[in-house]
């Protein structure tokens, strides 16, 4: 889904093309052309630089699709059957996992040029992201493994052993836990990460923790009005410390913004007095 163009994206295997569905009307808009015997298997969006990227599993490559125009802009080269994709936002970074040559090519969102390529397990078959530590899960199907890359370094921080045949992901923003469906056993891993790397979730009784959780939203941000002397008034700044806007009390708009880890910033007459860590997700 092209969140900032409204359109929905179909990758036809036999076709050898990506249909665009404008999301309003939906009604099909165009047809972007992937390349003879493509096979075009997967799909992923740049939202801050509006591209969708297109993983063609039998020309070992990735279509990059300009969301705008609805027109192919560059094709990378990529390892053998690219099988998977994800978006790193915070990185601004696509993942693309190859099934035959056991690793992870990793694409700048701006130059759409490689800058890494990340040894995985044997036959990686999927990604998933965690927004909150920009951190890139890859599902090692015949390891019964999952590789946790930070897309940060794009370096594998720990493999960890779960069911047999890991075959997709969901992320749980709230727990921040990543659930890994494993195809060959009828189960579902739960991951929970810990800094700096991931760990298994245990069935052992965890102890309370008085740690603030982050706040979750996808569109509105709402700020509560403090007493006298205490206003919340602040600022959302980005992952680097950079200001994005002013924030007021009430709702504020952060449809704009790319899904990522941020931060809120709040005052009183005294001057700054806390940081909040914020993620925006879609």
């Amino acid at each position: 889904y092209n969140s900032r163009e409204n359109k929905v994206y179909a990758a036809n295997l036999e076709s050898d093309d990506v249909t665009v569905i404008d999301g309003a009307a939906d009604s099909v808009i165009a047809s972007v052309y992937t390349g003879s015997s493509a096979h075009p298997w997967a799909l992923c969006y740049n939202c801050r630089d509006d591209k969708v990227y297109c993983a063609n599993h039998e020309l070992h490559s990735v279509t990059v699709i300009d969301g705008a125009s609805d027109s192919a802009v560059a094709v990378v080269a990529v390892g053998d059957f690219p099988q998977a994709l994800c978006y790193a936002a915070q990185s601004n970074r696509v993942f693309c996992a190859s099934e035959y040559d056991d690793d992870v090519t990793v694409i700048d969102g701006t130059t759409d040029s490689v800058v890494a390529t990340v040894a995985v397990g044997d036959l990686p078959w999927a990604l998933g992201y965690d927004p909150q530590n920009n951190k890139v899960y890859c599902a090692n199907y015949r390891d019964s493994s999952v590789s946790v890359i930070d897309a940060a370094t794009c370096v594998v921080l720990r493999t960890i052993g779960v069911g047999a045949c890991p075959y997709d992901f969901c992320h749980n923003p709230l727990q921040n836990r990543m659930y890994v469906a494993n195809n060959a056993s009828s189960t579902v891993s739960v991951i929970r990460d810990s800094t700096p790397s991931a760990v298994e979730e245990s069935f052992k009784p965890q102890a309370a923790s008085l740690k603030p959780e982050a706040t979750i939203t996808g569109d509105v941000l709402f700020m509560e009005a403090k007493g006298e002397g205490r206003m919340a008034n602040g600022e959302l700044l980005d992952i680097s410390g950079r200001r994005m806007m002013d924030l007021r009390p009430g709702a504020n708009d952060v449809r704009s913004f790319a899904p990522g880890v941020y931060f809120v910033r709040t005052s009183n007459d005294k001057g700054w007095i806390a940081n909040k860590r914020v993620v925006i997700t879609r």
